[in-house]
């Protein structure tokens, strides 16, 4: 991406990691709300145009950092975390660059908005019914990224947002498949109900450590469904603007996972999926 789009784009991706981490890092759900309370306001403060390093401090507004001291302040009526001359709580480095983003490229707040309602919606930890409810998680978090990314460009074109729709529903459903592993350690499941109940796949057995014969045809039939939206993302890439490549080119990480994991006959738990591609920058840039 050219160096002048590259930092906004950069606040775009660390926003996005921002959000992913909340549920890892908080016990309670109502802890992870309040976290994302604090972006959800500040994308409106962004957009409001209220100047952050003007923002009064106060515990009205919750940080990622102070929903413990929202607790304990809670009906005491105290307010001894907020001091007048007390610096903005909108004044971090990500929050303030990210101001400067929106307003030079004029970023879409509805993008930014669906990525905090649906790591909102992540936080009930309720396995999905369907491929359709995978697919819908990945237009709102990576697709609502790649929309991100092509204004970051500059780019204006239906066939760009259609490409960047389908590439973010793979990405999504490449990011499902990568963290079975992950997820079974931690007794938790994201695959549809649908394809678990189809091939008789037991949560409990797959939470300890025991793999079906049958998993890695539900991990083909997901990974299909990946491949073909990559698949009508290249259909569409002659039709893009030259500007738009560069900011798909995630599409590429997507392709080689899916690629290595067919080499893998779709074992997810083997190790060397797990590994990381050592020629996969090469590719990237190659692709660029």
């Amino acid at each position: 991406m050219p160096p002048p789009s590259r930092r906004a784009a950069f606040c775009v991706r660390a926003f996005n990691i921002e959000l992913a981490l909340i549920k890892d890092k908080v016990t309670e759900q109502h802890l992870g709300r309040v976290r994302l309370t604090y972006y959800r306001d500040l994308i409106k403060k962004i957009y409001n145009e209220t100047p952050l390093s003007s923002t009064p401090s106060t515990n009205n507004t919750p940080t990622p950092n102070n929903e413990n001291n929202v607790n304990s302040n809670h009906g005491s009526g105290s307010n001894s975390n907020s001091k007048i001359g007390e610096p903005s709580l909108f004044t971090q480095p990500l929050a303030i660059s990210l101001s400067e983003a929106v307003k030079e490229y004029k970023l879409s707040r509805t993008w930014f908005l669906k990525m905090i309602e649906r790591r909102e919606r992540e936080l009930n930890d309720i396995q999905p019914y369907a491929m359709k409810d995978i697919e819908a998680y990945a237009e709102d978090i990576y697709s609502s990224i790649l929309y991100l990314m092509l204004e970051c460009n500059k780019v204006k074109s239906i066939q760009a947002d259609h490409a960047a729709s389908h590439i973010g529903r793979a990405l999504g459903i490449m990011t499902v498949l990568r963290a079975i592993p992950f997820h079974a350690q931690n007794r938790n499941i994201l695959l549809p109900l649908e394809l678990t109940t189809k091939y008789n796949i037991i949560p409990e057995d797959l939470f300890k450590g025991f793999v079906s014969e049958k998993f890695p045809d539900l991990v083909y039939e997901m990974a299909s469904e990946a491949k073909i939206h990559l698949d009508k993302a290249k259909e569409l890439a002659s039709s893009l603007p030259p500007n738009a490549h560069v900011a798909l080119l995630p599409a590429v990480i997507c392709e080689d996972f899916l690629n290595r994991l067919q080499q893998l006959h779709f074992d997810v738990f083997n190790p060397l999926q797990l590994r990381r591609h050592p020629f996969l920058p090469l590719k990237v840039w190659w692709a660029h």
